[in-house]
């Protein structure tokens, strides 16, 4: 007798229905993610290229795995951080989570979140940069003055006048790199001062 199978209509489509599509999509986001925990540098590349493909659809996901990591999960924070950094910068709570991890006590974690906030546009960025200007740490101290230096130069007036601020109190030791980028501020009355103290 003929299977029961074989009295079925063959449907046959020319693309995945939505709903598996879909369903694929989250599968694949959620098992890079979890290898960002525990994979080796090759499942960390195709962890990388797949969260790549879906960048501005991850925040609502990372953040939550975010919020729920404890001091000993820095090198997975820093990770995560990394993703965000591609994420909408509108998305509600993603500021407040870089700002809360630049000021970690862990320098990986806190240079994550201070390269990210480098690039943002938001001036409370600058509440996570700030603190760490002068951090015991040398690499975090490098990387918040990098940060800081970088939204001064999109014009963050604030961002300026800390480092126009510091230049003039340290003007036979100045700090090279700020001195570069004060010399591109609005203020020039103040630059030139700092330009001529120290030639």
């Amino acid at each position: 007798p003929p299977s029961v199978a074989a009295d079925l209509p063959a449907h046959e489509l020319d693309e995945p229905p939505a709903w598996a599509t879909q369903r694929g999509a989250d599968d694949e986001v959620l098992r890079a993610l979890d290898r960002l925990d525990w994979g080796g540098p090759g499942a960390l590349q195709a962890s990388r290229e797949t969260l790549e493909r879906h960048a501005g659809t991850l925040a609502p996901l990372i953040l939550p795995r975010l919020s729920g990591l404890g001091p000993d999960r820095a090198a997975l924070a820093s990770k995560l951080i990394e993703v965000l950094g591609r994420e909408d910068p509108d998305t509600p709570g993603l500021l407040d989570a870089l700002i809360l991890h630049a000021q970690s006590p862990s320098g990986l974690e806190a240079k994550a979140g201070l390269r990210v906030l480098a690039e943002s546009r938001d001036h409370r960025a600058l509440r996570g940069i700030l603190p760490r200007l002068m951090d015991a740490d040398l690499a975090v101290r490098s990387y918040a003055r990098a940060a800081l230096s970088q939204v001064a130069r999109r014009g963050d007036v604030v961002a300026q006048n800390v480092i126009l601020g510091e230049l003039e109190q340290q003007p036979l030791d100045p700090d090279l790199a700020f001195l570069t980028v004060a010399a591109e501020f609005e203020d020039r009355p103040r630059v030139e001062a700092l330009l001529h103290a120290a030639e």
